[in-house]
């Protein structure tokens, strides 16, 4: 159990330093406060709280206490529900989409709020076929040539590994686009498999719900693509595929408020 916490906080620190690094003083002396406000809450309510009661009633309670708020209007600014990371990853929905109903993408900066109200979901855009997937499948490219190997590359000499998928060598960014490339010829081949299938496949690393598609739902109920797992949907959509599974991460309050009939 030490060792687990040790490296934890190990893990912590050594990423807000690369935050430090790579975004600057002034962005990460602000985002602070929050920074250790969301490790506090973790450690000290939602770890215990998932522990005694469960993962499952400890959203349940969450999701009840956010009801009386909006009920009473306990809120001081915009109505938010945050969820510690412990349980979400826990209790994500996961959900099969016709790849169709998924034709926005939201350009506001991932939140850690599972409930949110405000204009976020209004700063969209369309998912055009995602760059470098046309340029290695569609026009065939040698993965060195497209636009993407370019700027890892870049970024990498650099030190800007916030800019190469957090590559940091060379070597890092080939193995990238091997993977990339082997994703697609193993879909075109068998077809999509979620991140729980393959993990069971390789007998590899440990699931977490936030390695699948990230969706939000917006106002009206319409699903948003989020900023994970841009390359695999452009693969599926390339491919024709019908349906993907999406972990859904983010609801807009008024569409929560409707079909909770609030």
């Amino acid at each position: 159990m030490k060792l687990k916490i040790s490296k934890n906080i190990y893990q912590s620190i050594y990423k807000y330093l690369d935050y430090i690094r790579y975004y600057g003083i002034f962005n990460s002396i602000t985002r602070l406060p929050n920074y250790l406000l969301e490790k506090a809450w973790n450690v000290l309510i939602d770890y215990p709280a998932s522990k005694l009661i469960g993962s499952k009633q400890t959203k349940k309670l969450y999701f009840n206490l956010f009801k009386l708020r909006c009920e009473y209007g306990l809120f001081l600014g915009k109505k938010r529900l945050w969820i510690g990371n412990y349980t979400m990853q826990r209790v994500y929905k996961i959900v099969y989409v016709d790849i169709k109903k998924i034709k926005y993408r939201t350009d506001q900066k991932g939140s850690p709020f599972f409930i949110e109200s405000g204009k976020w979901d209004k700063n969209k855009r369309k998912i055009p076929l995602h760059p470098t997937i046309k340029q290695l499948f569609v026009d065939h490219y040698d993965y060195k040539e497209t636009q993407q190997y370019k700027n890892m590359k870049k970024a990498v000499l650099k030190g800007e590994y916030n800019k190469s998928y957090w590559c940091r060598t060379l070597k890092e960014v080939d193995k990238y686009f091997e993977i990339l490339i082997s994703a697609y010829d193993s879909i075109k081949k068998k077809g999509y498999k979620t991140q729980l299938q393959l993990k069971k496949i390789n007998k590899k690393g440990k699931y977490n719900r936030l390695d699948e598609i990230r969706v939000s739902i917006d106002r009206n109920g319409n699903y948003l693509m989020e900023n994970s797992g841009n390359h695999r949907l452009g693969i599926v959509k390339l491919l024709k595929i019908k349906k993907v599974q999406v972990v859904i991460i983010r609801i807009h309050y008024l569409w929560w408020k409707k079909i909770n009939k609030i």
